[in-house]
């Protein structure tokens, strides 16, 4: 059994390496995939709340009125010639 233990020791330690790389690539890939979804996050907080903002400030509309009679006088004007 202690020859096993001793086997299993040495190819550990010959793939350590590897495996110390393979870690490191999965913390940064698990580090990148949890910064972006906060910044999604974050993103997604500041446009409901400019969103609400905007939404609260539209409530007032203006009502713009347009004579447009001096138009019209002048394109009938122009077609009975």
């Amino acid at each position: 059994m202690s020859q096993a233990k001793v086997d299993n020791y040495k190819k550990n330690k010959a793939n350590r390496q590897k495996m110390m790389k393979k870690e490191k690539f999965l913390h940064r890939l698990e580090m990148v995939g949890i910064t972006l979804v906060c910044v999604v996050f974050v993103g997604w907080i500041g446009y409901s709340i400019y969103a609400k903002v905007e939404r609260a400030q539209g409530t007032t509309q203006e009502t713009v009125e347009f004579d447009a009679s001096a138009v019209q006088d002048y394109v009938s004007g122009l077609t009975q010639d």
